[in-house]
């Protein structure tokens, strides 16, 4: 069954597979490769229907440089204007700094400087106590194990 949220974000069934089958949280975060997956690859948002998707900030810069580096024309980059919504983007605020400054020294001082994406996004949904919808948990993992951020 193919479902689309409020947002118009859906979600392919191979991304499905990899979440697994979990009752979803109210609100989730998206890191960069799950929300360009849905942006230009399948729409269909399955498991996180009915769930508001939020975006964190770093997510938002990425999918912005598209325009700039893919040569994109207007009615494009538009398009990922309108499906960039300011209301659902997790802010970089002062208590995200504060955690990202943590959580970035605590790794350099283990000698594993985290990547610096990761990092602001862990920190967003650390702040915010959101869960992190990815296709890569693998980088999200230290994160989880040290600080209790919920993959999905």
């Amino acid at each position: 069954m193919e479902v689309t949220a409020a947002n118009g974000a859906h979600i392919a069934p191979d991304v499905i597979a990899a979440i697994g089958e979990r009752p979803m949280p109210d609100l989730v975060a998206a890191d960069a490769d799950l929300a360009s997956r849905w942006f230009t690859a399948d729409r269909t948002l399955g498991d996180f229907a009915g769930c508001t998707v939020l975006l964190p900030f770093p997510a938002v810069a990425e999918l912005a440089t598209w325009p700039e580096r893919l040569l994109w024309g207007h009615s494009r980059t538009e398009e990922l204007c309108e499906w960039l919504d300011p209301g659902r983007t997790i802010p970089g605020d002062e208590t995200v700094a504060r955690i990202w400054g943590r959580i970035v020294v605590a790794a350099q001082r283990t000698g594993n400087p985290p990547p610096a994406n990761a990092a602001w996004t862990a920190a967003g949904c650390l702040s915010y106590g959101l869960p992190l919808a990815t296709l890569d948990k693998r980088r999200y993992q230290p994160f989880a194990d040290r600080y209790g951020l919920q993959l999905i």
